[in-house]
């Protein structure tokens, strides 16, 4: 990564995360599948920092960070993480959610965006997993 910085300074502003979370049964999903992929875990009344309590359930699994692009990333996480994705489809309802977020850092000196093939918005659709895409604005370059 340090090699697309030097080439790129704006080399590494993708991540990618994914998450179940509403009414959850947390406990009852990781019973049956366990995510691979290192994991955080919330329940409904938890601390949620700053005198906050948490109103849901869920689990997040970070994909990807500094990229330039998240989509090898995603169909990685599609691939080994298929059993849990299968759990985490039976439960999904209105109250409960499975959503990938895209993030990305914009700045005003370069365009940005998020491209995913159709080969791997087919596969979320087919685990049933939403697809989310935040932006957040960034200083005009993002290094000294």
């Amino acid at each position: 990564m340090e090699d697309d910085a030097a080439a790129d300074p704006y080399a590494g502003r993708y991540g990618a995360s994914y998450s179940i979370y509403g009414d959850a049964d947390v406990d009852a999903l990781l019973a049956i599948a366990r995510p691979w992929a290192p994991f955080r875990v919330w329940r409904k009344g938890d601390s949620a920092g700053g005198g906050r309590v948490a109103k849901t359930a869920g689990v997040t699994i970070d994909i990807s960070e500094d990229r330039r692009s998240p989509e090898p990333a995603v169909l990685r996480f599609l691939m080994e993480e298929r059993a849990f994705l299968a759990a985490a489809a039976r439960i999904v309802s209105p109250d409960t959610r499975s959503v990938l977020t895209c993030r990305m850092w914009v700045y005003a000196a370069v365009p940005s965006q998020v491209v995913l093939s159709a080969t791997t918005i087919a596969a979320l659709a087919a685990a049933r997993v939403e697809l989310e895409v935040v932006g957040y604005p960034c200083a005009d370059h993002p290094g000294p």
